[in-house]
């Protein structure tokens, strides 16, 4: 019901307040209905059985590569980032902590590598073995990786005519880069583009570039910790 009644509907109408109704249960929302349909709905777009997202260690969400699978999954992209674009502007926080390199992109800013520390930790440290080998060419390394697609390995060039491209010293930054924006952005354009065009339908780019992508995700989750004391 919430798919169907937000996809349809005019981004501008949803700026405006909005009151929730569960069907077969009385009550008039003044707020706590609103706060329980964002932490419902939230849950189940983050489920994993839909598998829209993967989550890493810290439990912080990135959209899936393999997410094609399920049939609708631009258009549950597209609700996913009016849900959230929503929960800011309506200054409701939701349990779904974002990828660093995830929100960086919503940000429309450049991924770092050390973004790829919050996402696959262990290829990350792979990473700092070719950037501090004295010589990489030892590693045999080319510009193309072999991806894992539902337990089939697919080669993937991360350049054109990357096969045929040896990594040295003088290029292994630019392989690194590359592998980088294949994982976090590249192999997942599509879902990242149908988020944020919809977020970005609610909430234009212009009132959120100020932020880093820490402060954005204190925005939309709150703070991690309180400390009573």
């Amino acid at each position: 019901d919430s798919f169907n009644a937000l996809l349809n509907t005019n981004p501008r109408k949803l700026i405006g307040s909005i009151r929730v109704h569960f069907e077969g249960e009385s009550g008039y929302d003044i707020g706590g209905l609103t706060s329980e349909w964002f932490s419902m709905v939230t849950k189940e777009i983050f489920d994993p059985k839909y598998g829209l997202f993967i989550s890493n260690e810290n439990n912080c969400y990135h959209p899936n590569q393999l997410s094609y699978f399920n049939s609708n999954h631009i258009d549950y992209f597209k609700l996913a980032g009016k849900i959230v674009a929503l929960s800011l502007l309506h200054d409701r926080n939701i349990n779904a902590h974002l990828s660093m390199a995830f929100y960086r992109q919503i940000l429309q800013q450049r991924i770092k590598l050390k973004d790829l520390e919050d996402f696959d930790h262990s290829l990350f440290e792979s990473f700092g073995s070719i950037l501090n080998i004295d010589d990489v060419k030892d590693l045999d390394l080319v510009f193309q990786i072999d991806d894992d697609v539902f337990g089939e390995f697919t080669s993937i060039d991360l350049i054109e005519n990357g096969s045929n491209i040896q990594v040295t010293n003088d290029n292994r930054m630019d392989y690194v880069s590359a592998y980088v924006n294949y994982k976090l952005r590249k192999s997942v354009i599509g879902q990242i583009n149908a988020f944020c065009d919809s977020f970005n339908e609610i909430i234009p780019q212009e009132f959120i570039r100020m932020f880093s992508p820490s402060e954005l995700d204190m925005l939309i989750c709150g703070v991690h910790h309180i400390d009573l004391e």
